[in-house]
């Protein structure tokens, strides 16, 4: 059997997205879909009781927030397959989702499957100018980073069998906002001796939310905050994909300028870009984009393992 472990937040009309995409598998073997409702308060339970009608799919309700690890950690523990796919709620899959997945893990218990995501992107003043460039710059980096390093991507979309998740552990609860749980986990699970692979034919439409620049800049605050406690965990690793600045430059030196204005003055300076950004040439726009994520996230270093709770909101 493969089990598919689905982590939700406030996702009812994602989800019926994606359950209608399970839908439509081309499968000759047994699967069940878990999703784990993380606090949701919206219709999620009652969009997955009509599809169970029709699919073999349950919830497991954790009744409040969290967080998104002990989300994934209650959705594995319940799943009762022997290839365990991590697949979140704003994914479209293809009808060879399942099917694709399981088959790198029919002989093996020693392999740790991505696929990428190929991102649906409205348009709005970030993603014209910044984000749908940045995403397929990434795809591109991910496809070309060597073996021993693809256990940074680890993500959203990935998969891997019973005996190597209980071999590796569940994922870690102290990266309770956003990021880095999922790079923790890939990390443990190339210490575990697993090979990790990237399938390209597993790239999986998104429904990304990141989509303007204040999301993405909070976003990117959370995870430098996640990241120092990734190293205070680890310690320095052997990572050429790091995104530490090593060398001062013009650009690098505005970033950490930028990087130590108030938390406030930041999220202000990314409303305002997505609000007038359009009037800009889209060179200048695509360099106010940077500079409001790349100062964010270096804020989020500096800032350490323990961010202000509030500036979640909205992520």
């Amino acid at each position: 059997m493969t089990s598919v472990v689905i982590p939700s937040f406030q996702g009812g009309e994602r989800l019926k997205v994606l359950l209608e995409c399970l839908s439509r598998q081309v499968t000759d073997f047994e699967w069940e879909a878990i999703v784990v409702l993380d606090g949701s308060t919206d219709d999620s339970l009652d969009v997955i009781r009509d599809w169970a009608a029709i699919i073999p799919v349950r919830a497991v309700d954790l009744g409040v927030n969290q967080g998104r690890p002990t989300a994934l950690n209650a959705g594995f523990s319940a799943a009762n397959g022997r290839v365990l796919i991590r697949c979140d709620d704003d994914l479209a899959p293809r009808p060879q989702y399942l099917s694709d997945h399981t088959a790198h893990h029919r002989d093996t218990d020693e392999v740790g499957v991505i696929g990428l995501y190929d991102n649906i992107i409205p348009q709005t003043t970030y993603t014209s100018a910044y984000g749908a460039q940045a995403h397929a710059a990434f795809n591109r980096s991910v496809l070309a980073t060597p073996a021993q390093y693809l256990w940074r991507y680890w993500a959203g979309n990935c998969s891997v069998t019973r005996t190597m998740y209980d071999r590796v552990g569940p994922y870690d609860t102290a990266f309770r906002y956003y990021g880095w749980e999922d790079t923790d986990w890939g990390y443990r699970l190339a210490l575990a001796g697993a090979s990790i692979c990237v399938d390209p034919g597993l790239e999986t439409p998104h429904h990304t939310p990141a989509v303007t620049t204040e999301i993405r800049s909070r976003r990117a605050f959370l995870s430098g905050s996640a990241a120092t406690r990734f190293l205070e965990k680890h310690g320095p690793v052997d990572d050429p994909t790091s995104i530490e600045v090593a060398q001062w430059t013009v650009w690098t030196t505005g970033v950490r300028i930028a990087s130590l204005a108030p938390n406030s003055i930041r999220v202000a300076g990314a409303r305002f870009i997505d609000r007038v950004g359009h009037r800009f040439p889209r060179g200048i726009t695509r360099k106010l984009i940077a500079l409001s994520v790349e100062s964010s996230g270096m804020a989020g270093r500096r800032c350490g393992p323990n961010p202000p709770a509030s500036f979640g909101k909205g992520v």
